[in-house]
Formats: structure tokens, sequence, C-alpha cells
């Protein structure tokens, strides 16, 4: 029961990590940066959201935009106009929440993998044994491969490329 509800707890942690609080202003227009992509994706982002851009100078920034004005974002103290920008990566939250819930899921497929495995193995018999290394181990692989793919699903993000049809943009809009 303990290693259930330390389970559970580190569940439910992992999964706030996901979330962020932000107090709303909704009388104000904002500037935001607008990805189009030709067969009508858009893609909005504020100022103050984690991005990664890449330069046609060849230049990689990381950083939250600090400011964004008529077709620049401002990262890291530096203006960047989007003509000189080739490809940006956001990391959406909805992915963030996916990754979590992948990984949640996997952390409980290695658990669950390896308490049969300990389970059979322990009971000492062949049969026994056998299962525990077709039925256990291969539940815990799972798990593996599942924490792996919640961790990168939740860090990498979406990266939008000039080159694969989008287009950067900036727009006014009502919070």
């Amino acid at each position: 029961m303990k290693k259930l509800s330390l389970i559970l707890f580190f569940a439910i942690l992992i999964l706030e990590i996901g979330f962020e609080i932000k107090a709303a202003d909704f009388n104000k227009d904002i500037e935001v940066l607008v990805l189009t992509k030709k067969n009508g994706k858009v893609k909005y982002i504020k100022s103050g959201k984690k991005i990664i851009i890449w330069t046609n100078a060849g230049e990689k920034i990381k950083g939250k935009i600090e400011d964004i004005s008529n077709n620049s974002v401002v990262v890291k103290n530096k203006k960047y106009e989007l003509a000189d920008i080739k490809a940006i990566r956001v990391n959406y939250q909805a992915a963030k929440i996916s990754g979590a819930v992948i990984g949640v899921g996997g952390l409980l497929s290695t658990y669950i993998g390896m308490a049969i495995y300990i389970d059979l193995i322990s009971k000492g018999t062949i049969a026994g044994q056998l299962f525990a290394v077709l039925i256990g181990l291969p539940i815990a692989a799972l798990g593996v491969l599942l924490i792996t793919a919640g961790v990168l699903v939740f860090t990498i993000g979406k990266k939008h490329k000039l080159s694969k049809n989008w287009k950067f943009t900036t727009a006014q809009i009502a919070e």
C-alpha cells in the first residue's frame, strides 16, 4: 500500500509539472507571433513563451520571447526580424501534458513488470522463472520505452520551418 501511494504521489507530481497558472489581463490587446501553414493551420505564440529560433545566419537561440513588435521578436535582449528567421521550435502545453501522461504510464508499466518478475522469480520453480522472463521483463521493457517517449514528447516540442511551408508574422489580438 505504501508503494502504491508513493507511485500515485509521483504520478500526480509529474502531471502538475505540465500545468502553468497565469494571471489574466483581459483589458488590453497584445502582440502575438503568428505561425501560419499554407494548408490553413495557425499557431499563436504570446510573449513569455519559451522558444528556440534558428536564423538564416546559422544562429540557434534559446529563450523566452521578451517582446513581439511589428515583424520582429526579442529573445535574450536581442531583436530578430522575422525575415531573418528560418525555423521556430515551440513546446506546447498539450505536448507537456501528453508527455507527462505517457511517462506516468511507463512508470506504472515498469513497476508492474518488475513486480511480476520479482514475484515469479522468488517462487523458485522453473515455470515461475520462465514466466518471469516471458511476461515480467517485456512489460518492464515496454515501460522503459514509454518513459523515454514521454520524456521526448514533454521536452522536444514542434519545429516550424519556412522550408516546410510555414510563414511567420505578427498580429495584435485581444487577450
